[in-house]
């Protein structure tokens, strides 16, 4: 035991003295000066940073801070976030899908569900949620999901006003929701705390993690339009996931596996999955042998499931609130887990009462605040950046719409290393900004590779290198599906084409002509970004006929170096490399 300690001591030091300090403590002035208990990240202004929501405890109220390039100002006043207080758990949404983030609360108050439409004059304003019975504090979790598959998320509550009520099922109705009547199999659950909705069997249909206040743990699977309880045949622990679940391909083998804190066996649960023998539905083994630190981890808050250092392996952060500090544990890339012992996120003392992961910075890492309760909130900006390559994908809407969507799975798939699966159902990861990074996990350089996503209306889209660039933010939307006519027939969308794009001359200084060109007439958006992802452009976001068009590029205020010029019409997008040299 003692040679084993020693090893992973080594190790851990190995690891800092490569990245130099893994976080450094950035904390804003202004995020101390209150008590809170949640964190949560959202680009409220859609100015393409994300904005840090701090929500505060009985005694305070919470606040809301606005990010650009690294300059924090507090907007709460602005936002009419102050009057928001007893705040259990948040998260940005944009339900009313009008391109603006809106924000679900659950609270100490007397409806314990709140939630928060942002409108066009930046205001959060409380909308009903029009409950056929009232409902108060005891509401012990909230999701938003899309549980009938028709590309609008649903609300689901735990509970009503008593932990042993069913769940409840709000859809909606347009700008308000209504209960659902007749839900039945998971929805009819009781004594549920938390819920973990996930498509972990890849199928276009949400799976659903309950954990029970009574001990128990059920693991609905949607197959073949039926479900059924997976839980039953697991043989999961008494009170797993008590504390939360994170769902990740953590051994990349293109199946999603889970961790979960809480258990009467042990307060971190990890499990992997595979397929069963028929090839089908996946089955779950428990590997809490991979890792020692797996064996004693009490008083842990949640499990935090994203790439810490960004080298294609999903790593685990732990948020304790008391005892031992957080911890980081390190995915050794399918040879076991490390436990990094110098981080600099543990706060001992502290607690930590809520975590949220996001890069604010736009360097491709992931950065974190916490909630630490009386002593404010604290960030931290995360300094090993990645040697390997990434792609960033911001999920959003159909149209122009830049909030992102829940409930999509992607899968990416470098020659080198093969497919790599990812979620962003609202538990499955707690990287929870805009953006949503895949990092190769080889030291190879990719000529080729294949990126797919699975949207929640159940479309499908496939991008590859000529349409998503690497080590950059890439903005996808969710392609639009053909709706039946009132004879129940459906007509095929009519889609140009994938356009020719191109411009000259190249080299260019400072002006260029980007030359377009489009079989069908399309609603086109024409945009230039920098390698780091940012818009330093706007060309065109108009319609345009079939046929040429030209427009001219001045980069005159620009630096020397690549820049990327991306097309946008329905259903496709093209992207061009343009060097400007001064």
């Amino acid at each position: 035991m003692k040679r084993m300690m020693m090893i992973l001591t080594l190790c851990a030091a190995t690891i800092s003295v490569a990245y130099g300090e893994p976080f450094s403590n950035v904390t804003p002035a202004g995020f101390s000066a209150g008590m809170y208990s949640v964190v949560a990240w959202g680009d409220v202004d859609a100015n393409g940073y994300d904005d840090l929501f701090l929500g505060g405890t009985a005694q305070t109220g919470s606040k809301l801070f606005m990010s650009l390039n690294g300059d924090w100002t507090d907007a709460s006043d602005q936002y009419g976030i102050d009057a928001i207080e007893h705040v259990r758990s948040a998260r940005f949404v944009d339900y009313d899908r009008d391109g603006l983030l809106d924000l679900f609360c659950l609270t100490g108050n007397t409806d314990g569900a709140e939630l928060y439409r942002q409108n066009e004059n930046q205001r959060y304003q409380r909308a009903s949620l029009h409950l056929e019975q009232s409902a108060d504090a005891s509401v012990r979790s909230m999701v938003f999901c899309d549980t009938d598959g028709d590309g609008a998320p649903e609300i689901l509550l735990s509970n009503r006003s008593s932990v042993d009520d069913a769940m409840v099922v709000l859809t909606q109705n347009s700008p308000e929701y209504v209960e659902v009547r007749g839900a039945d199999d998971p929805f009819t659950e009781t004594n549920v705390s938390r819920i973990s909705p996930v498509d972990f069997d890849q199928d276009g249909d949400l799976d659903y993690f309950l954990t029970k206040s009574d001990g128990e743990a059920a693991l609905w699977v949607n197959h073949e339009d039926r479900y059924y309880d997976l839980g039953e045949e697991t043989d999961l622990p008494h009170k797993i996931g008590d504390d939360g679940v994170t769902w990740a391909d953590f051994d990349r083998n293109g199946y999603l596996d889970f961790f979960a804190c809480g258990s009467s066996a042990s307060d971190g649960i990890y499990y992997q999955s595979a397929p069963d023998e028929q090839g089908e539905m996946p089955s779950f083994t428990l590997r809490n042998d991979l890792c020692p630190a797996f064996l004693n981890l009490e008083n842990v808050r949640n499990a935090h499931a994203v790439d810490i250092n960004g080298d294609g392996w999903t790593d685990l952060f732990l948020a304790r609130h008391k005892g031992a500090g957080n911890e980081v544990i390190l995915n050794l890339g399918g040879n076991g887990w490390r436990q990094l012992l110098d981080h600099g996120l543990r706060f001992v003392e502290l607690g930590c009462m809520s975590a949220a992961w996001c890069d604010y910075d736009h360097d491709g890492d992931f950065d974190v605040a916490m909630a630490q309760g009386g002593a404010g909130a604290t960030l931290f900006r995360n300094n090993m950046e990645p040697r390997n390559e990434y792609i960033g994908l911001k999920l959003c809407g159909s149209d122009d719409c830049a909030t992102p969507v829940l409930d999509c799975l992607v899968e990416i798939n470098f020659p080198e290393i093969g497919k790599q699966w990812a979620a962003t159902s609202m538990y499955s990861t707690t990287a929870d900004g805009a953006t949503k990074y895949l990092y190769n996990a080889s030291n190879e350089h990719s000529e080729s590779f294949e990126v797919r996503v699975l949207w929640p209306n159940g479309a499908v889209s496939t991008y590859t290198e000529n349409q998503i660039v690497l080590w950059a933010i890439n903005e996808l939307h969710m392609p639009l599906l053909p709706t039946p006519d009132a004879d129940g027939f459906i007509m095929a969308l009519a889609l140009p084409v994938e356009p020719e794009l191109g411009n000259y001359p190249n080299p260019f200084n400072p002006t260029t002509t980007v030359s377009f060109t489009l079989s069908e007439p399309a609603f086109v958006s024409l945009s230039v970004y920098n390698l780091l992802g940012q818009q330093v452009a706007t060309l065109a976001n108009e319609g345009f006929e079939a046929g040429s068009h030209s427009l001219v590029f001045d980069a005159s205020s620009l630096t020397s170096g690549m820049y990327l010029v991306r097309l946008e019409a329905p259903g496709q997008s093209v992207v061009h490399r343009m060097l400007l040299s001064k």
